[in-house]
């Protein structure tokens, strides 16, 4: 009888494994930081609504709060960015 990979888990390899969408996003976030004119880092639709450099921030942040939480190591909140001005 052949084993069947846990429900829920994408075999390794898989190109819709946690690494490779973790890859791809990774990838699209750097390409969309790279082609945005420095320009319109600033800009800011509304006042309620993060600028494109505050979202880059915020992204950042959240995925270095999250792996320093999956590593148990010491890690900054999602937004000390803010505070850090």
């Amino acid at each position: 009888m052949e084993a069947s990979p846990q429900r829920g888990r994408m075999p390794a390899g898989s190109p819709f494994s946690g690494s490779a969408l973790w890859t791809q996003v990774r990838d699209y976030l750097v390409e969309s930081a790279n082609e945005v004119p420095e320009s319109m880092y600033t800009y800011q639709p509304t006042p309620d609504v993060r600028t494109f450099a505050q979202l880059i921030a915020h992204i950042a942040g959240s995925q270095s709060m999250y792996c320093g939480i999956a590593l148990g190591e010491e890690h900054l909140e999602e937004d000390a960015w803010r505070r850090a001005r």
